[in-house]
């Protein structure tokens, strides 16, 4: 056989190159309000700009049903302003509505936006194993601390009385 052709080459590189389809969600942050995840193999960072995907499940249902949503933002590492590009909103797995491009914001210490922008930069470290199916992991989550008004037909739990 011959050697490869240099066009061929190129092809398969630049196919090696092409990122991967499936997300790979870890937690960001667990918070009273919801779980925020981080899509660690779409994160990129230039210098001190970073861009990444979100998606914060809520551990109670709103008003308005909306109970999770997916972010793609923009952020600067060193004074934490950031910028959600596009947020799509969910209730449940069905997709409800989406908001364009946001103002610029700065993260405060101690918010969900301050976590996941430390995370995406690289200064706080993501927890545990990728999740598959993040609405699901936080509906667990909700059972298992007895939050259970985002499960419609979940069942109180027994605990033990105080001592």
């Amino acid at each position: 056989m011959g050697r490869s052709s240099p066009l061929a080459l190129a092809i398969v590189a630049a196919l090696g190159a092409a990122p991967a389809c499936a997300a790979e969600w870890r937690v960001a942050e667990i918070a009273a309000a919801g779980i925020t995840f981080i899509d660690v193999s779409a994160t990129k960072r230039t210098d001190e700009t970073v861009t990444f995907s979100t998606w914060t499940v809520r551990t109670s249902k709103a008003p308005n049903g909306i109970d999770n949503w997916k972010a793609s933002s923009t952020a600067n590492c060193a004074s934490k302003v950031y910028r959600d590009l596009k947020i799509d909103y969910f209730a449940g797995k069905t997709f409800v509505e989406k908001d364009e491009a946001e103002p610029e914001r700065t993260a405060v210490p101690d918010t969900m936006a301050f976590s996941k922008i430390a995370v995406a930069c690289g200064t706080q470290k993501v927890s545990g194993e990728a999740v598959a199916d993040p609405y699901e992991m936080a509906q667990d989550y909700g059972r298992r601390t007895r939050d259970s008004v985002i499960i419609d037909d979940a069942e109180p739990v027994e605990t033990d009385p105080p001592v």
